[in-house]
């Protein structure tokens, strides 16, 4: 008899929406490589607008998100990256690589907005 007056009040609270779903955190983990370019200057590293992390040289971050699309960004003096994209799914751990264009050393001047990257790391 009780059993089944437990499953009549679960079943009411799912209809009334008083049930909440759990859902599992996913991580996202931001590292920043090393470079000869800018060794001393921190970047800002952003998630969803919202600083989470300020990485010098070879640092890393751990960042907590909930699952589903988020926006990394890295600022440093007059200097950002374009954002990247990312789709997380529930209980994922994304691995993101963070670096200046050491190569084009020149758009530091010329094309601040893109002078750092931040991508998807192929392995770890």
């Amino acid at each position: 008899m009780s059993s089944t007056l437990y499953i009549v009040s679960a079943l009411r609270l799912a209809i009334q929406g008083g049930v909440t779903v759990m859902t599992t955190n996913s991580t996202i983990n931001i590292h920043r490589r090393p470079a000869v370019v800018q060794p001393a200057l921190r970047y800002r590293v952003f998630i969803d607008g919202a600083v989470v992390a300020k990485l010098a040289l070879t640092q890393h971050h751990v960042a907590t998100v909930t699952p589903g699309r988020h926006s990394i960004q890295l600022k440093v003096l007059w200097m950002s990256s374009a954002p990247l994209v990312v789709d997380v799914a529930p209980g994922e751990t994304l691995n993101v690589d963070v670096s200046p264009d050491a190569k084009h050393f020149w758009k530091e001047f010329t094309r601040p907005a893109t002078f750092l990257h931040a991508e998807l790391a192929t392995q770890r």
